[in-house]
């Protein structure tokens, strides 16, 4: 997870997976479509909870690979972005 500052007051948090099941990847496409335009998230920081009112940026993946007949996505990252 990475957090920066993308204007004043406006926070992102980009979370990142290096290997995810294509059924957990699912699970979590389909919480953010349930709850779009805007989410709930929370995150840690500085030894704390934080939570902020987002939306999603543009989610990028990387290549899959499919093992025992699972398939698994590398790198994939979710930024959320404050409202």
């Amino acid at each position: 997870m990475v957090m920066e500052v993308v204007r004043a007051g406006i926070r992102r948090v980009d979370v990142t997976w290096r290997m995810l099941s294509d059924s957990d990847l699912r699970t979590i496409l389909d919480v953010i479509t349930a709850n779009k335009p805007f989410m709930q998230v929370e995150y840690p920081d500085a030894g704390r909870q934080e939570t902020m009112i987002a939306y999603t940026g543009d989610i990028t993946y990387s290549a899959w690979h499919t093992r025992g007949g699972v398939r698994y996505w590398e790198e994939i990252t979710i930024p959320f972005i404050e409202q």
